[in-house]
């Protein structure tokens, strides 16, 4: 290289750890420029990083930079790919500082605009493409805000599987269900997990399920979305949910989200991604007659005839979980839900002087551990649980919801496991973290007691009654 030269030219390669494994990212370097981002291999979640993986790269070969804008809802992978690509600098010689500091391509103009729609949309999950659909359905003009990057939100995330009693669907498979064995069920479900709640109101419930139908159907009549299936799941054996056509790498609620997606763009229909709403606008009245969002370029206020708010749930934000369900405090990285679920629509409607129902509540799907790699038990029912007193608290084999309410009532959860084969894989896998305090490891019960903390006594006890009945075949 000349005395100038920035970089050692050549290609380099470097693997880090992604959301969901090892990435392995290439870059090439002549002497003076970065000339090409390659993710050689990886293993993030198709659709919520995919936007990272293509613009990422782009950016920094574009810019000449490490400071390329994390993406909106891939924040690991984003993370991940820009330190891939730091190391792979350094390998060449490069300056890892000075290139932080470059700034990124202009993403265009910035300053603030002014919209005008008959309704907007805070919200591309699943509720809030739908209203969008509805909405120019009956004429409306739509635009449609996300503050992630992609569109989806949490129903993306699900198997797209949709309840409902009765459809056409199950007319023509010649399966037999009515809207009454639903609401048994519904009142057996809620009967085992909050008795003594001041919801749900029954008649609501009574018109949603009349409403799944109407809505099952319409995503088929008019959307075009498909379904592949109609089965039962775990507990509810009824043939009552609508599962999509599968579509390889695709989460079927990811398929859901996209058709309906795509129904929207093919119509001419505005999806702002990465544009975060921040304000709910009020006239003197205090009616609300638009919304002021953050974009990449700026500020965007959009008057509107109808503000709809579909912005999920905050399972992601600490301190709404602590403010509202103090038991589930602490949880936010086990969600399941979506990175954009931390209760924005809630505090901008708060803001404006909306209050919230009387009784918070969480809707659990099973279990959850910081330790990864424990997460391979989270819908296993062969499992035991023990609290901290070493005591086991419930049947496991209960319905992945009501199993949550049970778990955030205990001051602690461990989850036992033996050495049988089938758990080989994953004990494997958890030994190598043996230091978190999350895992604990023994040789007896007396041992494991000890590791774990609890009193040694009454967890001998425990186990020696489980077992007794598994060899009974009745649970103790």
């Amino acid at each position: 290289p000349t005395e100038a030269a920035i970089y050692q030219a050549g290609t380099y390669t470097s693997t880090v750890k992604g959301h969901n494994g090892d990435m392995t990212v290439e870059v090439v370097f002549d002497n003076m420029s970065i000339l090409s981002v390659t993710i050689l291999e990886h293993v993030e979640s198709a659709g919520i990083s995919d936007l990272a993986l293509e613009r990422i790269p782009q950016e920094v070969v574009g810019g000449q930079t490490l400071s390329a804008d994390v993406v909106s809802g891939a924040t690991i992978s984003s993370l991940a790919i820009l330190t891939a690509i730091e190391d792979c600098v350094i390998q060449a010689g490069g300056d890892v500082d000075t290139l932080k500091t470059a700034e990124s391509p202009d993403n265009g103009e910035s300053g603030e605009i002014t919209l005008n729609t008959d309704m907007v949309v805070i919200g591309a999950g699943g509720a809030g493409l739908a209203a969008a659909a509805a909405a120019y359905q009956n004429g409306m003009e739509v635009i449609v805000l996300e503050k992630l990057a992609t569109i989806g939100g949490s129903t993306s995330y699900s198997g797209g599987g949709i309840s409902a009693t009765g459809t056409k669907f199950q007319i023509e498979l010649g399966i037999e269900d009515t809207k009454e064995s639903w609401m048994e069920l519904w009142k057996e479900r809620q009967g085992a997990s909050n008795p003594d709640g001041l919801y749900p109101n029954y008649d609501f419930v009574d018109r949603f399920m009349d409403e799944a139908v109407v809505t099952t159907e319409w995503l088929v009549d008019y959307i075009g979305h498909e379904y592949g299936s109609i089965t039962g799941f775990g507990m509810d054996p009824v043939e009552r949910i609508h599962f999509p056509v599968p579509v390889t790498g695709s989460p079927g609620g990811s398929v859901l989200t996209s058709n309906i997606g795509e129904f929207l763009l093919g119509n001419g229909i505005e999806i702002l991604t990465e544009t975060k709403a921040t304000e709910l606008m009020t006239d003197s009245n205090g009616d609300v007659v638009g919304v002021v969002a953050e974009g990449r370029n700026g500020i965007i206020k959009i008057y509107a005839k109808k503000v709809i708010l579909a912005t999920g749930g905050y399972a992601r934000s600490e301190e709404l979980l602590a403010r509202f369900i103090p038991e589930a405090a602490d949880t936010a990285a086990l969600t399941t839900a979506a990175p954009g679920s931390t209760g924005d629509g809630m505090l901008m409607a708060e803001a404006i002087g909306a209050t919230y129902y009387e009784e918070p509540w969480v809707i659990g799907v099973g279990i959850g551990s910081k330790v990864a790699a424990a997460n391979a038990f989270a819908w296993d029912w062969s499992k035991m649980y023990v609290n901290e007193k070493g005591e086991r608290f419930t049947n496991e084999q209960i319905h992945y919801a009501i199993l949550t309410n049970v778990l955030i009532e205990q001051e602690t959860t461990w989850l036992i496991i033996d050495s049988a084969e089938a758990n080989e894989n994953v004990i494997t896998a958890l030994e190598a973290d043996l230091s978190s305090p999350e895992i604990a490891k023994g040789e007896t019960f007396e041992e494991l007691a000890q590791a774990m903390g609890v009193p040694s006594e009454t967890f001998v006890q425990t186990m020696e009654a489980y077992n007794a009945g598994v060899a009974a075949g009745q649970d103790a």
